[in-house]
């Protein structure tokens, strides 16, 4: 059997580095991410290998607690040990018990998805605790064959087929260029053992499924489907890179903010642009509202088909709400029923308004607004100077804030502690100015729910 030439790996390894723009001998301190498996033990190996004289090299572990105890905190201790014996610190970083789950109901996803997320949340602060500047993970390129196939049947577009990039942000993945055998070859060339997750045989995840059964398949009978993949990605890369450059444009032509969990932009000027950028900036407002769970593409497909410039429309689903006055669009999360305490409206002109428990006529006075609200928490009326359409009546969010007399900012949920809100905090109106770009709130209408008002001077 052929000798498998571990230098010339690490050379290979090193120069995947220099393309991804690493320097080693440059940075004081960098990380890499050891789970146990053959991927990021070679991973490991190598960085400890390569490094110059003074690079510091940090690993750290993640125990998802998803499988027993004896399973995943052996993988943990196993990384550890083998950190030990080659003189890199390592870090073990514990999710909860039971956290998975809980995050993958609280998005409506799977477990795959939701400890990949959790995972990142300790790699991100791993890497800013540990001061580094970067973090390699162990991908490689079987797993962007994976990724391919697997984006390729979920519908996935430009950037998803783009598959797993060399660089994003602080991570680099050395690896990608190399198939899953040379890893282990190397490996063995050096004796090196490793761990298996045997949840990586379940057929029933997606990813499993197509590792062990589909791409086997196409391995078999269509010859050359690798390269063809791995080629499709490139040029989807290219594309997406090009798209998202047109769509950054657009969003300053479209005049996109988002302020209190809610994004607006001009309908006229969304309309104009291309569909394949329409699409991109409805998925730039889902993610700035922070939509948890995957917005099904007939929403976005309806919006792109049915909405045009000075008609009004709307369409929610997965929790999300688009929707159009006329003349801007809105996306922002659903708000809870009348019957429950959340409630958001925008008023953009005269007229009568329901919102929740509260019903609002809104009629202009002078130089201001005058607002008369009856629902079951009270009744009351109000007049803002210098205040104008188009504005929000909502419920409180979380993170809102309203400016003091002295100019700083004093967050909405102290003020209601302070009047002694209790289980009507939810409740009292708050209304935000959406006239320009700051979105800033002007009132907190306590004297409606029998409580103080907080108004702030409006600049004319």
């Amino acid at each position: 059997m052929e000798c498998f030439d571990t230098g010339s790996f690490e050379r290979e390894v090193a120069q995947q580095l220099a393309s991804c723009g690493i320097d080693l001998a440059a940075c004081p301190a960098a990380g890499v991410a050891v789970s146990g498996g053959a991927d990021s033990i070679c991973l490991l190996t190598v960085l400890h290998r390569i490094a110059p004289a003074g690079f510091v090299l940090k690993a750290v572990t993640v125990d998802h607690n998803i499988r027993s105890p004896e399973e995943s905190g052996g993988d943990a201790a196993f990384v550890e040990s083998y950190c030990r014996s080659i003189g890199v610190p390592c870090r073990r970083m514990v999710i909860p018990r039971g956290r998975v789950q809980e995050l993958a109901r609280m998005r409506g996803s799977g477990t795959e998805e939701a400890a990949r997320v959790l995972r990142y949340e300790c790699f991100e602060r791993f890497s800013e605790e540990e001061q580094l500047s970067f973090l390699c993970l162990a991908h490689h390129r079987n797993d962007q064959l994976e990724t391919i196939v697997m984006r390729f049947l979920q519908g996935g577009g430009t950037e998803a087929l783009g598959g797993i990039p060399a660089v994003r942000g602080r991570y680099v993945r050395p690896l990608l260029p190399f198939p899953r055998s040379s890893i282990e070859s190397y490996l063995a060339a050096l004796g090196i053992p490793f761990r298996t997750d045997k949840t990586n045989a379940d057929p029933a995840m997606l990813r499993n499924c197509i590792r062990t059964r589909i791409m086997p398949f196409l391995d078999r009978e269509v010859p050359g489907w690798q390269t063809a993949a791995l080629s499709l990605s490139a040029k989807m890369r290219d594309d997406d890179d090009a798209l998202q450059e047109l769509a950054e444009a657009a969003a300053r032509t479209c005049a996109f903010r988002e302020s209190g969990g809610v994004v607006r932009m001009s309908a006229a000027a969304f309309c104009r642009q291309p569909r394949a950028v329409r699409r991109r900036l409805l998925y730039r407002a889902l993610s700035a509202v922070g939509a948890r769970s995957r917005v099904p593409y007939r929403l976005v497909s309806a919006v792109l088909a049915e909405l045009s410039a000075g008609q009004r429309w709307r369409g929610n689903a997965a929790g999300i709400v688009i929707s159009c006055d006329g003349s801007d669009i809105f996306v922002q999360k659903e708000q809870k029923l009348a019957t429950e305490s959340g409630f958001f409206v925008i008023i953009k002109e005269v007229g009568v308004y329901a919102a929740g428990c509260w019903t609002v006529q809104v009629e202009r006075s002078g130089n201001g607004i005058v607002l008369n609200a009856e629902g079951s928490p009270g009744s009351g009326s109000i007049y803002i100077e210098g205040f104008g359409f188009p504005f929000a009546f909502r419920s409180r969010q979380c993170g809102d804030v309203i400016r003091n007399a002295s100019g700083s900012y004093t967050a909405v949920s102290k003020v209601l502690d302070g009047w002694k809100c209790g289980s009507r905090r939810d409740l009292v109106p708050v209304l935000q100015d959406l006239r320009d770009a700051g979105q800033q709130l002007v009132c907190i209408w306590g004297a409606a729910a029998g409580f103080e008002n907080w108004i702030v001077k409006v600049q004319v």
